[in-house]
């Protein structure tokens, strides 16, 4: 079981995901921090690496661990305000 960590991207990191997070209907989001950045390649054929992984709810049930498995975008993320929650306490 996971456990949430207030570490969370910062502006400017390179994030990658399944391509879901922008639908509600998709959450809650799974986030997972990448030690060390895990390198990967774009459709197109370009190479980069990632530090972060994000995932919708749906994809996370399906895929787990492996979440390489669904991965189909990359951005980089914006801003430094926290999006994630502690709903734990």
């Amino acid at each position: 079981m996971s456990r949430f960590t207030k570490l969370q991207p910062a502006d400017g990191e390179r994030v990658i995901t399944c391509g879901h997070t922008w639908d509600d209907r998709d959450k809650p989001f799974h986030f997972f921090k990448i030690q060390p950045a895990m390198p990967f390649t774009r459709p197109d054929g370009t190479k980069d690496e990632a530090t972060w992984a994000v995932l919708c709810g749906r994809c996370f049930t399906r895929h787990g661990d492996n979440f390489a498995a669904c991965i189909r975008a990359d951005a980089i993320w914006q801003g430094d305000e926290p999006i994630v929650e502690d709903v734990t306490n």
